[in-house]
This record gives C-alpha cells, sequence and structure tokens, in this order.
C-alpha cells in the first residue's frame, strides 16, 4: 500500500523517456520516434501512451502577460499496457505535423512532442523534447518572393491570439517584414498562413507609409492599414514562385 501511494505522487512508478528519430520535421511531415517505458518498484497497468503535439501562446489580460500552453495534435500510440516491476517496454511511434502548426522562426513560435502515460489514480509519467518545425514548400516560396523579389526582409514572427480562425487552433502566426530601403511606400507587411482543404489562404496585412498631410492623417486614425487575401491552391507545395510572385506583387501594389 505504501508503494502505492508513493507512486501515486511519482515516486517509484513507472517513468519514460523519448527517443526521436528526428528534431526537426517540415509541416505535413512525420515525426517518429521510440517511447521507452521504465517500470518502477510494482507492477502498473498504463491504460494509453500519448504524444502530443504543444506550443506556448501569451495572451494580455488585465494589462498582465498570461502564458498558455496549447495542444497542436494528440495521439494514442499504444495501451493498455501491463508493466512489471523493472521491466523495460519500448514503443515506437509517428506523429503527423498538421498545417496549422507554428514554425519554428523565434522562441516564441516554439514547439514540443510531450510523450505521456496515463496511469489510474497516478500523476502522469511524461517526457518533453523540443522539436524544429519547418516550413512547407509554398511558405518557403512566399518567403523567398518577399525577400528575394520585393526587397522585403522578415523583422518577427509570434503567435496571436484569435478565436475560431486560427485552423482550429485558438492563434495563428504571424510573419512581420519590413522594407529595406526608403521610398517603397510601405511601413510593413503582416502575413498570416490559413489552412484549407487546398493549400492555404495568404492574409495580407499592408501598413503603407504616410505621405504627405492625408497620409498623416491616414496613419494617425489607423486607416493605412488593409486586409488582402490570396488563394494559394496546389497543396503544401503550392501553385510555384512564378505565380505567388505576380500575386503578391498585384497585392502590394
Amino acid at each position: 500500500m505504501f508503494k502505492k501511494l508513493l507512486a501515486a505522487v511519482g515516486i517509484g512508478g513507472a517513468t519514460i523517456e523519448t527517443t526521436l528519430d528526428q528534431d526537426e520535421v517540415e509541416i505535413g511531415g512525420t515525426l517518429t520516434g521510440t517511447i521507452r517505458i521504465q517500470g518502477g518498484s510494482l507492477a502498473q497497468t498504463i491504460a494509453e501512451v500519448t504524444v502530443e503535439l504543444i506550443t506556448v501562446m501569451h495572451r494580455e489580460e488585465d494589462g498582465h502577460s498570461r502564458r498558455q500552453v496549447v495542444p497542436i495534435g494528440r495521439s494514442p500510440v499504444a495501451g493498455p499496457l501491463e508493466v512489471a516491476p523493472g521491466e523495460v517496454v519500448e514503443v515506437g511511434f509517428s506523429v503527423g505535423i498538421p498545417p496549422a502548426t507554428p514554425v519554428s522562426a523565434s522562441e516564441a513560435t516554439a514547439v514540443w512532442l510531450r510523450s505521456a502515460l496515463d496511469i489510474a489514480m497516478v500523476a502522469d509519467p511524461a517526457d518533453q523534447d523540443a522539436i524544429t518545425i519547418l516550413p512547407p514548400p509554398v511558405m518557403r516560396d512566399v518567403f523567398a518572393v518577399m525577400e528575394e523579389d520585393l526587397d522585403l526582409r522578415l523583422a518577427q514572427s509570434d503567435l496571436e491570439p484569435v478565436r475560431g480562425w486560427g485552423g482550429g487552433l485558438p492563434f495563428v502566426q504571424e510573419w512581420e517584414f519590413r522594407p529595406n530601403r526608403r521610398g517603397t511606400g510601405l511601413d510593413e507587411v503582416e502575413l498570416v498562413f490559413h489552412p484549407t482543404e487546398t493549400g492555404y489562404d495568404l492574409m495580407i496585412q499592408i501598413d503603407r507609409a504616410a505621405r504627405g498631410l492625408g497620409g498623416l492623417l491616414r496613419e494617425a486614425s489607423g486607416f493605412d492599414e488593409s486586409w488582402r487575401r490570396l488563394r494559394l491552391g496546389g497543396g503544401l507545395e503550392g501553385p510555384g514562385r512564378a505565380a505567388i510572385a505576380a500575386a503578391l506583387r498585384e497585392a502590394l501594389r
């Protein structure tokens, strides 16, 4: 009985360690690895072994920034399992990376894989591993056009809270670009990739540089900002760089 009480608070119970086959994976790809379960000082029944992609979003509430762990996708990989005292059980897994997963662009967009054991009446043993999420071809083409064709540099990327719009998640990833030189008529351009059944919708917010008195008044009132939508077909491959370049040039005219 005493051993059960200790195991209930994580002492002497089963432990878990995850080994990834790779620590970086592209959106639309598959992350694989092995979960190693080490039995404790008593036999335990593991109802389920799960892996979950998570990220952290910072939300402003009442003037304070609050940290919120957000699950992106959860997958059961095994269970139920009986683990004897001291027994080692290894479970392989694979998990797909959904289109709305944040790309690893900064600390603000970090993603982890959380592996956990569901054991009744016990604090779930868990392991957490940082992973690097790479952009799919369509995103890479957009970034190349912004930087190489349109002479805009990536200034920052972060997660912005939204409701009912972020591909089923409570946030979207924003990409903020700024001109490398003056005289372009732009202050900044913000991009959001919204997953669809056929690929992504690219949401573009354009903040135009103030020009003359009228421009200053529009900037002061916030009317210099506007949104445009580009539909990028072709799935994660996208329509190709040439088509993206033409569409983005037209959108930013």
